[in-house]
């Protein structure tokens, strides 16, 4: 209807008026029922309009995940099969990560001292002498015994220092022969000797008491290892002989010897070599105990001066090696008293090598063995420094050698 503005508010009431009546015929209640159906009805298409929305962004982020993913997934797939077998390493790291709580023992050995760790163990070095810090340090822990190596002609007896418990040196040794394993290195153990105890009889003589018979079944090569570790141990330890007895009787049947009722611990004196592992550590080890005979070959006893140019030498086997690298001339070797004074061409010595610092070690184990206390090395001073030993000053020869830390 046009509306017109000649129309007033009397006008318009005054047509209101004449249009017919409108009643409705229901009830408050009824009327009030209809309303609330009405509204429900309202809502439920007003939710029914906007419930597609979420699953349909779902279902879209779903699909475009996959399209991202699924591409990825077959290519990493045809890429393994291209990938060979984890090694160990990998197995390793695997059970590692399902044993968390070795992993923390790992932690806490790394952070314990004298301790060396697994990596630090791989990665292969030479055992350097103990030194008089680690005699303060580890003051009643330390002991030298012989332990067994296997190389490919045979075996080889090696003296290394370990940290052991016990109230003396004796009862240190009787721990660390059961319970020390250099597999980390690349050598063994003590021999399985027997050893009921170990006292100190006197001054320089040591007591041994085994089980009966428990010697007398050794092979010929039995034989010889165990007479070496017994030399080889004791004789580092500062004793010149063995007292055996067998459950308190005096003597012992010692294999195809037979009855061994002493044992003497100064043996020839062949100088120190060098012994490498299959893990890449390298030990000095003692001359007489190697069968090489261009070491052994003549077994009058020697001079000091005799020994170190032996020691130039080295040996055949490939197992061990010179100590005094052959471009290095000794001109002098001058005994007084406990002192030895070594002199060498200094126009023979290049800047500094590490292999200087296991030429240093055995010549000083080497002049031990004559009874020598200090070394005095001559046309070193441009080194100044090796390892912990200053060249220019007189140094006391280390009491433990090859010393596992």
């Amino acid at each position: 209807m046009k509306r017109s503005s000649n129309w007033d508010e009397k006008t318009i009431e005054s047509q209101l008026k004449k249009m017919p009546k409108i009643e409705d015929k229901q009830s408050k209640e009824a009327l009030f029922e209809r309303i609330q159906e009405r509204l429900q009805e309202d809502e439920v298409k007003v939710r029914k309009k906007k419930s597609w929305f979420i699953p349909a962004v779902a279902s879209a982020a779903v699909l475009f995940l996959l399209l991202l993913l699924v591409p990825s997934f077959l290519n990493e797939t045809e890429f393994a099969t291209d990938v060979p077998e984890m090694g160990d390493d990998a197995n390793l790291m695997m059970e590692i990560n399902d044993h968390p709580e070795e992993e923390a023992d790992v932690a806490r050995t790394e952070e314990a001292p004298g301790i060396q760790t697994t990596e630090e163990v791989n990665n292969g070095y030479y055992l350097s002498a103990g030194q008089p810090i680690d005699e303060l340090e580890f003051s009643g822990e330390l002991v030298t015994l012989a332990v067994v190596a296997h190389y490919p002609k045979g075996e080889i007896v090696i003296p290394v220092t370990v940290l052991s418990e016990g109230d003396n040196v004796l009862d240190r040794f009787m721990v660390a022969k059961d319970l020390f394993s250099g597999e980390a290195f690349g050598i063994g153990s003590f021999p399985k000797i027997e050893i009921n105890s170990v006292t100190e009889e006197q001054e320089g003589v040591v007591a041994i008491d085994v089980p009966s018979n428990s010697l007398e079944n050794l092979t010929s090569a039995e034989s010889t290892v165990y007479s070496l570790a017994l030399q080889e141990t004791f004789s580092k330890l500062g004793y010149d002989q063995i007292q055996f007895t067998s459950d308190g009787e005096q003597g012992v049947f010692w294999g195809q010897h037979g009855m061994l009722q002493t044992m003497e611990l100064q043996g020839p004196r062949r100088g120190y070599y060098v012994f490498h592992t299959d893990t890449g550590h390298q030990f000095l080890i003692n001359g007489r105990t190697v069968s090489d005979p261009l070491i052994n070959a003549n077994f009058d006893d020697l001079s000091l001066e005799e020994v170190l140019q032996l020691m130039q030498q080295g040996g055949e086997n490939s197992a061990y090696s010179a100590s005094i690298p052959t471009d290095v001339v000794i001109t002098n070797v001058e005994k007084e008293g406990d002192i030895v004074t070594v002199t060498i061409d200094e126009n023979s010595i290049d800047s500094y090598r590490e292999e200087y610092l296991i030429m240093v070690e055995a010549i000083m184990f080497a002049a031990r063995d004559f009874d020598m206390n200090y070394v005095q090395f001559e046309g070193l001073d441009q080194l100044y420094q090796v390892g912990p030993y200053v060249m220019n000053e007189q140094i006391e020869i280390p009491k433990y050698m090859n010393f596992i830390r």
